[in-house]
């Protein structure tokens, strides 16, 4: 989780875990995927990122999407929702256990769509994206107002984040995948140059070079009220019926098993 520790930029990811069955966006998408937008923005209209108890708790798998929710009420109603520091620790703490050990990005979305969720707000459904394919990030960005990611946090980046400066690559030991630890974060744009997550209450830009080298998990996510939301989606041809076919599969939501620990 946090081989080095900082009070003000705590971490909380905890390693990647691979599930077989989890859904691909690629089934989801036609079979000639769309072409996204160049550059693509979705901070505006959020005035603030509250830093949601991440810079003295693991968190930051929780408090990404309380970020993302953010966004998508932003989307939906011109209006930004900002919620509390203990609303987001009330989901972390449903899923750690009440130990601040940080928690696993499977396990957070496991808990947003069968649980309780985040402050009244749930899962629909996620889909994994495939984070060697620059293209189909950027697609699932645009369609699904922002990625949810984990990275793989070198000590480099601790003297590259701040207003102004750029995550990138750096040599020798410190810039050693995971040497700092696990992190949790949300995409909120994307250009050539690189994108722009959010992290301990502020915008952060990376280049798409660091994003190769660190990010090693991605998801699409649905919020449960998806319809607020469908338009790019149903306009570039996702399949809603696949989508619907899958969950069925698993059953109802109150009975899908709890993933492994």
């Amino acid at each position: 989780m946090e081989n080095v520790r900082i009070e003000g930029m705590r971490l909380g990811r905890t390693p990647k875990r691979v599930d077989p069955s989890s859904l691909k966006l690629e089934s989801l998408l036609p079979k000639v995927i769309p072409q996204p937008p160049a550059a693509v923005d979705m901070t505006t209209g959020v005035a603030q990122w509250p830093m949601f108890a991440n810079d003295h708790l693991g968190d930051c798998t929780c408090a990404a999407l309380g970020h993302m929710l953010e966004i998508w009420n932003e989307q939906a109603d011109r209006s930004a929702r900002i919620l509390s520091d203990n609303q987001v620790i009330a989901l972390y703490n449903l899923v750690n256990n009440g130990q601040d050990q940080g928690a696993n990005m499977l396990d957070v979305l496991h808990q947003m769509r069968t649980g309780a969720g985040l402050a009244g707000d749930k899962v629909y459904a996620y889909a994994s994206v495939d984070t060697g394919q620059a293209n189909l990030v950027q697609v699932a960005a645009w369609l699904f107002t922002g990625v949810y990611i984990g990275i793989q946090m070198p000590v480099s980046a601790q003297k590259q984040t701040g207003p102004g400066i750029v995550w990138d690559v750096a040599p020798g030991p410190d810039g050693k995948a995971g040497s700092w630890g696990g992190h949790a974060v949300n995409v909120v744009a994307y250009d050539s140059n690189g994108l722009t997550v959010v992290t301990w209450g502020a915008l952060q830009r990376m280049t798409w070079a660091f994003w190769n080298a660190y990010v090693d998990e991605c998801w699409a996510l649905l919020p449960d009220d998806y319809e607020r939301l469908k338009g790019p989606l149903q306009a570039n041809g996702f399949d809603f019926a696949q989508l619907q076919q899958y969950l069925l599969n698993l059953g109802p939501v109150n009975q899908v098993a709890a993933p492994p620990q």
